[in-house]
């Protein structure tokens, strides 16, 4: 018993020197910062996940109204809420890289979201953006085509209920539409969401279920995912969270389907018409260091790129129908904009609707306040270290920025918690535009940036000049949302009761 005793205060000893030098020794002591989150981060992340699930971005906002810009989120991290600090990490060149320990728990590590190494990042990007995501207008207007038919397959379906007097689930309309327009894109064929008579959909049903857990078993399901996205496919199942199983294991059917139909075909006009994303990852061109992936890694590409293009478009236009429906003001300033523009509903197009100011600003103003990927996105200091307002920070700490944090930003966004969209119609919006955090910047911003503001711009575009809307039993508690990861809002799903407008 006495050893035991003994062998207990021992251990308590040795856990009370590791906390005071954490706390009191470490490099980063100087900074302020969540004590529990410092001296023992378990503890303090089963804290949040279980008692403050999915608010930790809104403690970290607290932390920094405290004690500034800079504040100590754990044992080796700061979290910094400055726009300059971000604009020197996010530079062309920036010697930051993204810190493997978060990104090998949300991610599959050989997909272009998941690798760590800038080489082999820039040249999974250069595939897939010569495949899909390039900015050149040829490209764009392939983009267009495709949203605008999709967004008309809602639209019509949106005009039966609006006929029948029927509410209308807007949000699962544009998790479906988001959904249908990826995966057409990315396999050759959609899902079908947008013609499920309620617009459900497995994938889209087992997305949202993975971020609810998150919410709260981020730790275990963190720590599985860290083993298993290393395993060989048939370990995979075993160790892997069933929802991410079931998301992959749901691709494979499609992305087969879509490779053995594309074998032996002739590589003719028509054919490359139809050639989408997966053609580019098993027929890459261009570098001779450049292979087909394995089906295994396509399959991990393939959900990575259903997860990012399926979700966070349609979480801005969800935030963006409502907070346009609530504001008076705005919602006439658009609606004047798009019945001027558009003289009939069906003129409604990409090419239309991308020129007209003041639905460039509403468009703007939801990617500053609507989140779709609020949380911080950590990035390790390089080898020589920083200087941090005249402070060295040794190579190896990390830096975390957030864009819900950034895009409100007191000392650059005037009243920045209000909805305004005609703050982007005054003459500094070029300096705005430079601070916005939304897409990420330099190398690593977001793959889809030009494909989400082709939805918004369309989508948008399409209901308010063909409907009358009006919000239909949802409130702002419902609109309130949690970060996991991705955002999840907390209440009942976005309703409202549309009536065709008479012109």
């Amino acid at each position: 018993m006495d050893q035991i005793l003994l062998c207990l205060c021992f251990l308590l000893a040795v856990r009370a020197v590791i906390v005071i030098r954490r706390l009191y020794f470490h490099p980063l002591s100087a900074y302020p910062g969540t004590k529990l989150g410092i001296a023992s981060p378990t503890l303090y992340k089963l804290y949040r996940n279980f008692k403050r699930r999915g608010q930790f971005i809104f403690e970290i906002e607290q932390l920094h109204q405290k004690h500034g810009p800079i504040v100590r989120s754990g044992i080796n991290d700061l979290h910094i809420n400055d726009p300059s600090i971000y604009l020197q990490i996010t530079k062309i060149g920036s010697r930051f890289r993204k810190d493997p320990k978060f990104y090998d728990r949300i991610s599959f590590r050989n997909t272009s979201l998941g690798f760590l190494d800038p080489y082999q990042h820039r040249a999974r990007h250069s595939i897939l953006v010569n495949a899909a995501f390039s900015p050149t207008p040829k490209n764009i207007q392939h983009l267009a085509r495709l949203v605008e038919q999709k967004v008309t397959k809602l639209c019509d379906r949106f005009d039966t209920w609006a006929v029948e007097g029927i509410p209308v689930n807007i949000h699962k309309g544009m998790k479906a539409l988001s959904m249908d327009v990826i995966s057409e894109l990315t396999m050759g064929r959609s899902f079908g969401c947008l013609d499920h008579p309620t617009f459900s959909n497995v994938f889209l049903e087992q997305l949202h279920s993975i971020f609810q857990e998150m919410t709260w078993m981020q730790k275990i399901l963190f720590t599985v995912a860290k083993v298993s996205l290393s395993t060989p496919p048939w370990m995979f199942r075993f160790v892997h969270p069933p929802t991410m199983v079931m998301m992959k294991e749901l691709a494979k059917p499609l992305i087969r389907d879509y490779v053995d139909s594309r074998k032996g075909e002739v590589s003719n006009e028509q054919s490359l018409q139809k050639a989408v994303i997966i053609d580019a990852l098993t027929s890459p061109s261009g570098s001779k260091n450049t292979k087909p992936l394995d089906f295994e890694t396509l399959s991990e590409e393939v959900v990575t790129l259903l997860t990012a293009g399926g979700d966070t478009v349609s979480s801005a236009l969800i935030y963006g129908i409502y907070h346009i429906c609530r504001n008076e003001q705005v919602h006439r300033k658009l609606v004047e904009e798009l019945l001027t523009a558009f003289p009939a509903t069906d003129d409604v197009s990409y090419q239309g609707a991308h020129s007209l100011p003041y639905l460039n600003a509403c468009i703007k103003e939801i990617l500053r306040t609507g989140n779709p990927l609020p949380g911080r996105l950590p990035r390790v200091v390089p080898q020589e270290g920083f200087d941090l307002y005249g402070r060295h920070i040794p190579g190896g700490c990390v830096f975390n920025t957030s864009a819900y944090l950034l895009n409100r930003h007191p000392s650059i966004w005037d009243r920045p918690d209000d909805f305004d969209p005609d703050r982007w119609l005054k003459s500094n919006s070029g300096l705005l535009e430079q601070y916005m955090a939304s897409f990420y910047r330099g190398t690593r911003q977001c793959l889809g940036k030009d494909l989400a503001w082709c939805e918004l711009y369309v989508m948008l575009a399409r209901l308010f000049r063909q409907f009358h809307v009006v919000i239909h039993d949802t409130s702002d508690a419902d609109m309130e949302w949690i970060d996991a990861v991705l955002i999840v809002f907390k209440g009942k799903n976005l309703k409202a009761m549309l009536s065709r407008r008479d012109t």
